[in-house]
């Protein structure tokens, strides 16, 4: 049975027994009212202490079934963007507050955030599911941005104020309040509709914690918010992503000259730096792919910069560039190596 598991892959296994026992075309499950008082706190203290961290972990909860049984049948995080009925859009000043972008994948960094989206939002009783997963080969941080270019935020809360009637402008909340407590980090799993950025489940998933929780309905007596633990699947053959590319996004070149100056002046990159962007990603991602197919590691090395001299978009320049990071850090060792400690032990 252990060899016949280890055959299948983590994804697989996680797929079949969710779908075998949990029934997709139910709205209400009570798992969360049939635990007795004291087993449902140990179940969310439990949960509490179970979540693993990692400077390479961060975290996405969903909701029911819908997303976790396509993730683990296709072994890829997120919707393929060719599937998608989500906009065409790489505008992440939308996205913060509608959601809507078949690029974008949201991600929290933080274990206590996560519970919620979970099954906190829900009014009735329902199961939900946290991936515990590495970093996305690309990614955006939308607080940087704001830090970075407050401007693009400030324009689009003056584009929606000026399409409302004005009787709603007063209930209207600013983007940049939104963003600013907004602590997500934002996966990007595409520049264009044929791309398939996404992280795979086998290698690149930690973790699947299945939760659940009672519902909003009954908030008045037991927290919504505080979802108990399930079961806990964990994956055998993780291992974190190898290189992570925190992109900048921007609407002129000058105002990407302007990000780059304000990061150096906040001391986030060197003089001799600029921020990474889509450009960078889109003609580095095959080879990211590669690297990681080669590679393993500890930790992930997240690209906040690159140097000046490397005008985005250089391939060449680009890779000569990891490459020399990534043979020069002791941590990174070739799965060859790691493949063959493995067979001696």
């Amino acid at each position: 049975m252990r060899a016949k598991r280890a055959l299948q892959g983590f994804a697989s296994i996680v797929y079949q027994e969710i779908s075998h026992t949990r029934h997709t075309f139910k709205m209400v499950d009570t798992t969360y009212l049939k635990y007795k008082a004291m087993e449902r706190t140990q179940r969310i203290q439990l949960l509490r202490d179970s979540i693993p961290t990692g400077a390479s972990l961060i975290y996405r909860g969903t909701e029911g079934t819908d997303e976790v049984l396509p993730t683990m049948k296709t072994n890829r995080v997120g919707r393929k963007s060719e599937e998608s009925r989500k906009a065409t859009s790489h505008d992440i000043v939308s996205y913060i507050r509608d959601n809507d972008s078949r690029y974008f994948l949201s991600f929290t960094p933080c274990k206590e955030t996560v519970k919620p989206y979970t099954v906190g939002l829900s009014l009735i009783p329902k199961i939900g599911y946290i991936f515990v997963t590495s970093f996305p080969m690309v990614y955006t941080t939308p607080q940087k941005l704001l830090l970075l270019n407050e401007k693009m935020f400030k324009r689009y809360d003056k584009r929606m104020i000026n399409a409302m009637p004005q009787d709603d402008v007063r209930g209207y909340q600013s983007i940049v309040t939104m963003t600013e407590n907004n602590n997500e980090i934002t996966g990007i799993i595409g520049a264009s509709v044929k791309d398939d950025w996404r992280s795979e489940v086998n290698k690149r998933m930690h973790s699947v914690i299945e939760v659940c929780g009672p519902g909003r309905i009954v908030s008045s007596v037991m927290s919504s918010n505080e979802p108990a633990h399930v079961r806990h699947w964990q994956n055998p053959d993780f291992s974190p992503e190898l290189v992570s590319l925190d992109i900048v996004f921007y609407e002129s070149p000058e105002e990407y000259e302007e990000m780059n100056a304000k990061a150096k002046d906040m001391g986030l990159i060197r003089k001799n730096e600029r921020l990474p962007t889509l450009a960078d990603a889109q003609v580095l991602i095959g080879q990211l792919n590669e690297w990681g197919n080669m590679y393993g590691a500890t930790e992930t090395i997240k690209v906040t910069s690159f140097p000046s001299r490397i005008k985005p978009g250089d391939k060449e320049a680009l890779v000569k560039y990891l490459e020399g990071q990534i043979k020069s850090n002791p941590s990174i060792i070739p799965l060859e190596e790691l493949r063959d400690s493995s067979h001696t032990l």
